[in-house]
């Protein structure tokens, strides 16, 4: 794991997780759930995350939220010899064609935490001087954020700015005494500090990155493209259409709410794996 376990170690010994091939009925489950409209968006994906991976006394919402799609991409591309296939399209020359990346070799490691984190990371302001206090955000906040109605995000501030003060332990060794005291302090900084930490922040997050360096083999140009991890680039169901999952970065985030849906039972135990 990224985060190396270290949110709940007895869960994780060793910073490892046991995860099982994402296979037909876990399709099953998430085409049925998209066809109804019970879940959308990446909320989808984390409440597949029990039925590919041995949570064991970790609860779903204490889970690390970046570090869902590490896990699901590696159930995913088990049954694949642990690659998963994309299609790309040049920006220069229009040239497309497919590709595969090696789950989770080929992909770089953001957040990292080794032995010994404290279970924090240090982000200092370069204007202000101001040092923050920050800590991986849960599934549990990830949702708590973008479940909140327009009012308050009109009342309060963007998801980007929330996600980002749910993750603040202290500014400076001092605790704000309330959520909106925060969000005065960060409204106050200079526009280039606030730039800053919304920038740090998603680094300190333990995450696999999504973006794939790439050459064209037409023109030769090279070039980046962002995967879209959303629920049609797991889906198996649907061939190809369903795997042309790079253009434009979006910002990874989630959206409704999770439900309290039953474990597919012995989903791929026999070809489990570590990660």
């Amino acid at each position: 794991m990224i985060s190396g376990g270290h949110f709940n170690g007895a869960a994780f010994p060793d910073g490892m997780i046991t995860v099982y091939p994402w296979d037909f009925n876990v399709d099953e489950w998430l085409t049925t759930r998209i066809r109804k409209g019970a879940l959308k968006g990446r909320s989808i994906l984390f409440n597949v995350l029990p039925k590919v991976c041995n949570l064991g006394s970790c609860k779903l919402e204490n889970f690390i939220a970046s570090e869902v799609m590490l896990v699901l991409m590696v159930a995913r591309s088990i049954l694949r010899d642990d690659v998963v296939e994309f299609e790309h399209e040049c920006p220069s020359c229009g040239h497309t064609g497919s590709d595969r990346i090696k789950v989770p070799d080929q992909l770089e490691r953001i957040g990292e935490k080794k032995l010994g984190w404290p279970g924090y990371d240090l982000i200092t302001l370069p204007k202000i001087k101001d040092v923050v206090k920050v800590k991986p955000l849960t599934i549990g906040e990830e949702l708590q954020v973008l479940n909140r109605t327009d009012h308050e995000r009109a009342a309060t501030c963007s998801d980007s700015v929330a996600r980002v003060m749910s993750g603040i332990i202290d500014v400076n060794d001092g605790k704000p005494d309330s959520a909106m005291e925060l969000i005065q302090w960060f409204n106050a900084l200079p526009p280039s500090d606030q730039e800053f930490l919304l920038e740090e922040f998603d680094k300190t997050q333990p995450q696999l990155s999504q973006v794939v360096s790439m050459e064209c083999d037409s023109c030769g140009v090279k070039f980046d493209r962002a995967l879209r991890l959303d629920e049609d680039f797991f889906r198996s169901a649907g061939g190809a259409r369903h795997r042309k999952s790079l253009a434009q970065s979006d910002t990874p985030g989630v959206q409704g709410s999770g439900v309290n849906d039953r474990p597919v039972e012995g989903a791929g135990v026999a070809n489990a794996k570590s990660s």
